[in-house]
């Protein structure tokens, strides 16, 4: 009885040491990856002002389609608008609390990176607004209007990429995003 006690605690120490290693070496590929990205940034100013200009501009046509959409809508007088604005509301809402609750540390703080727009962005990482309201607000309209649908999907791709390549958010932020999003177009 003994003996085999010993080896469940032998085994249980194996798995939370393993856990523990994969938590570091998942920083230092995190690290490498937002360093190496910084750098190739900088070494190739068409890209970032590409970049650059992707993270700023994908945004408001987000937001201008989606108004143009729901005015669409409104003036049709179709019914289903509460449908297309609560959920996107929802997932707002529930980003928002998200980042005053957990207040993470955007990588640009904690990895030695220049921030691709020169903004010292301070805390409040997880989840990305941006990447759950575009990826929300995609989902909503694709069924209603599928090319509109497919613009802003597209628009919601690249906003979620510029996020990553920015060095404004963490790989897990981006898919919490991407999950909060689902789930609430889902219910």
């Amino acid at each position: 009885m003994f003996h085999y006690n010993v080896i469940q605690l032998l085994m249980l120490s194996f798995i939370f040491y393993s856990i523990i290693d994969i938590a570091k070496l998942w920083r230092v590929i995190m690290k490498f990856f937002y360093e190496g990205i910084n750098k190739f940034m900088y070494k190739h100013p068409f890209i970032k002002s590409c970049v650059y200009f992707a993270s700023k501009f994908c945004p408001w046509m987000v937001a201008i389609f989606y108004s143009l959409f729901l005015l669409k809508i409104v003036l049709e007088s179709q019914t289903g608008f509460y449908l297309l604005f609560i959920k996107p509301f929802t997932v707002l809402l529930i980003t928002v609390l998200l980042r005053i609750l957990v207040d993470r540390p955007r990588p640009v703080q904690k990895y030695n990176i220049q921030p691709i727009d020169d903004k010292e962005r301070i805390g409040h990482s997880f989840p990305s607004i941006h990447t759950s309201l575009a990826i929300s607000i995609a989902l909503t309209v694709i069924a209603r209007g599928p090319n509109m649908g497919l613009l802003l999907s597209a628009l919601a791709v690249t906003i979620t990429c510029t996020r990553l390549l920015t060095g404004v958010h963490y790989l897990t932020d981006i898919l919490a995003s991407i999950l909060i999003a689902l789930a609430i177009y889902i219910i």
